[in-house]
């Protein structure tokens, strides 16, 4: 069995929220519960973030998601 940990870290790289899952779970199940206390003007994250629904959740909330896309997407995101 593995964990991992996941961070929302501020501009500095000091750890602003924490939380902790399975191994086996998607890394983008966590952006919004650990985002549901913070309101930050951006949010950087890799390729494992990439989603239509969390950019739209970002936008809603005033927050500039910098995300990658995936290789595999065939559409470009909504600005």
């Amino acid at each position: 069995m593995t964990t991992k940990i996941h961070a929302i870290c501020d501009a500095l790289g000091n750890p602003v929220e924490l939380g902790i899952t399975p191994g086996q779970d998607a890394d983008i199940t966590q952006a919004e519960p650990l985002l549901e206390n913070i309101d930050p003007d951006a949010f950087l994250a890799d390729k494992e973030y990439e989603a239509d629904r969390l950019s739209d959740r970002l936008i809603q909330r005033g927050i500039t998601p910098f995300i990658p896309l995936k290789r595999s997407r065939t559409t470009c995101r909504k600005s």
